[in-house]
Parts: structure tokens; sequence; C-alpha cells
């Protein structure tokens, strides 16, 4: 047994962040939330993980089957700030990009509660499927 063995074994794992026996939010192998700050090589592999996931979720859904690169870019930074089950409810701009009418699903994304929220990046995203280009 090497010490991440030994680790892994003492701890456990859990996905969900607990509260440790000291009282502190805890989550992985042990990882104290309230004393750690998270490497950017960990918060970097877990971004391209949480992406590769979505952009499969959004490929069996049908989301971005038709979509230009742009356009699959804008909807997949949707998906990761709304989660995918959020991104499904902008049911409106999906029938407009399947018809690829672009202005109309640029629109729709502009008129959601999401845009009003975070405008800037709402109308970067709106103006990347509107033009198709990043």
């Amino acid at each position: 047994m090497n010490i991440i063995e030994k680790i892994a074994s003492e701890e456990g794992f859990s996905a969900r962040m607990y509260k440790c026996p000291a009282d502190k939010w805890t989550i992985g192998y042990g990882f104290n939330l309230e004393a750690l700050d998270m490497p950017q090589a960990v918060a970097e592999l877990w971004l391209s993980i949480l992406v590769k996931d979505i952009k499969q979720s959004l490929y069996v859904l049908g989301w971005t089957g038709g979509l230009n690169e742009a356009r699959r870019l804008a909807v997949t930074d949707m998906a990761y700030q709304l989660g995918v089950r959020g991104l499904c409810r902008f049911v409106k701009m999906a029938m407009a990009l399947s018809a690829k009418d672009y202005e109309t699903a640029a629109n729709e994304l502009l008129d959601s509660e999401y845009a009003r929220q975070t405008p800037a990046r709402a109308k970067r995203n709106a103006d990347i499927i509107r033009s198709g280009e990043i």
C-alpha cells in the first residue's frame, strides 16, 4: 500500500460536501474546503471534465448537432453556467437554432432571466449565436 492508497482508505470518498467531525466543509478524500485553496491545475482538470460531460449531454440531447463550432461554444458556455437542465428551459431558442434562425435564437437568449442576471456574458453568447463567429 502506498500513501495515496492509505489516505484514500482512511478518508473514504465523498462526491458531495459534508461536515467532517471537526465541523469543516469537506469533499473528496477529506479535502477541507475551509482550509485549502484550490490549485489551478485541479480547477483546470475539473473544468475540462465538466465541459466534456456537458458536451456529451448536449450531443445526446441534439442541441449542438447542426451548429458550427462558434455557436456550439456559446451553447456549451450557457450549459456550463446554467446547467444542462437550465439550458433545456430555452425551448424557443432551441427551436430557432434547429431552424437555423439565429436572429430569433439570439433574441430568445436575451429575453431571459439568464440575460438579466449576467447581461454581458449573455450578450457575448447572443452575438456569437447571431453571427456564427467568435
